[in-house]
């Protein structure tokens, strides 16, 4: 009983896990699009400086153990015997 709750825990972090990489990889997609697609500025206006996507510590953390869990469960599964 109490390793089928915690299979059920390892599977929904795992999805939440994948929902975090995809909401970061959004976010990155999103932002690269929006410097790409920037108009054309003439020689006396001012260029608009690029977009950039900054992750704070703690993000960056969330979504490298994300990746590596990610990764992990990839190879090894997440279901315990």
């Amino acid at each position: 009983m109490v390793l089928h709750l915690f299979n059920i825990i390892l599977v929904v972090l795992y999805i939440l896990s994948g929902l975090n990489t995809l909401r970061h990889a959004f976010f990155l997609f999103e932002t690269i699009k929006k410097n790409y697609n920037k108009p054309q500025v003439a020689e006396d206006e001012e260029e608009i400086p690029d977009e950039k996507y900054i992750l704070n510590d703690k993000s960056l953390l969330y979504l490298g153990l994300s990746i590596s869990y990610l990764i992990g469960g990839l190879i090894m599964g997440i279901v315990l015997n």
